[in-house]
């Protein structure tokens, strides 16, 4: 509706700018009216979306900073425990499925 509007606005524009328009070609364009219980339901949605906007910020910051964490500990040769975990592995992979038995 307000594409229509703008482009038929356009076309009675006259010269570069909009000295061409006039009060009447302005009251002619339909305004549509929303009710306000569903500008109140959109209002609530965009709050919500913006606050889940922040938490994935905060989020991905967290990650990042573990992972930041994570690197200097391998760099300094302090994963020493993680190589435990890959002999847990290894073992595990000798055990044979219990669906198999």
């Amino acid at each position: 509706m307000i594409k229509r509007s703008e482009h038929r606005l356009l076309e009675q524009a006259r010269g570069a700018n909009t000295e061409g328009l006039t009060l009447p070609m302005l009251e002619e364009i339909p305004v549509p009216h929303i009710p306000l219980p569903l500008q109140q339901q959109f209002a609530a949605l965009a709050r919500r979306h913006e606050r889940l906007r922040g938490q994935q910020r905060e989020a991905l910051r967290q990650a990042e900073q573990l992972f930041g964490a994570l690197l200097g500990q391998a760099f300094r040769g302090e994963l020493g425990e993680a190589a435990g975990a890959a002999e847990v592995a290894d073992s595990a992979r000798d055990c044979k499925p219990y669906y198999s038995q």
